[in-house]
C-alpha cells in the first residue's frame, strides 16, 4: 500500500494494486451483498407470483376445483419456489462476475481517500466522488468493504483502509455535513 498526501487537509490517498487473491474475494463479496438485500428476494418472490397467478385464474375461472387441480397448482407453486434460490444465485453470478473483472481485474490500481465531506474513488478507468449523506451501509467481509448507495455499491480493498479512516467512513454514512456556514471559527 502506498499513501499520498491529498488536498484536504489531513486526507490521504490510499493505493492498492489489486492481485488475482483480490479480485476473487471481491466477487465473493459482491455476490453476498447483492443476495442479502431485500430487493434480490423481492423481484424473485414477484416472478413467482407471476408464474403461479395465470394458473390460479385459469383454475378459478374454469369449470370447478376439483383436487387435482388444486395439487397440480400447489406443485406449480412449490416448484417455482424451489427454484427461486437457483434462479436467484444464476442471476448474481451473471450480473457481479463482469462487473468485478471489469473493475478489480488483478493488476489494476484502487485509490481511496476518505476526506472530511466525501469519499474518493480513484480507479485504472474511473474516479469517483461521493458525499457521505448519499452512503447507506459500510460492511466488511473477507477482507473487502462494501460501501452502499441508492442503486449500486463500491467494492473496495480493506487495505487501502487503516482502523481510524474506516472506523470515520462508517461513522459518517448516511450523516449530512454541516454547512459551512454555520460554522463560526
Amino acid at each position: 500500500m502506498r499513501e499520498v498526501v491529498g488536498a484536504d487537509e489531513g486526507a490521504r490517498e490510499a493505493i492498492v494494486v489489486v492481485d488475482e487473491q483480490m479480485a476473487r474475494r471481491a466477487l465473493r463479496a459482491a455476490r453476498r451483498h447483492v443476495l442479502r438485500r431485500p430487493q434480490t428476494w423481492a423481484m424473485l418472490l414477484g416472478a413467482v407470483a407471476l408464474i403461479w397467478l395465470p394458473t390460479v385464474t385459469t383454475e378459478l375461472t374454469g369449470p370447478g376445483l376439483s383436487p387435482h387441480v388444486l395439487a397440480s397448482s400447489a406443485g406449480i407453486l412449490l416448484c417455482a419456489t424451489a427454484l427461486c434460490p437457483v434462479v436467484a444465485l444464476a442471476m448474481v453470478r451473471l450480473s457481479t462476475s463482469a462487473a468485478v473483472a471489469r473493475n478489480l481485474a488483478p493488476g489494476q490500481l484502487v485509490g481511496v481517500v476518505v476526506g472530511p465531506h466525501s469519499l474518493r474513488l480513484r480507479g485504472h478507468h474511473c474516479s469517483h466522488e461521493v458525499s457521505y449523506d448519499l452512503l447507506h451501509t459500510v460492511e466488511q467481509s473477507d477482507g473487502i468493504v462494501v460501501v452502499a448507495m441508492t442503486g449500486r455499491y463500491w467494492l473496495l480493498p480493506a487495505e487501502v483502509f487503516d482502523t481510524a479512516s474506516l472506523v470515520a467512513l462508517r461513522q459518517r454514512a448516511g450523516r449530512r455535513p454541516f454547512p459551512q456556514a454555520l460554522l463560526v471559527g
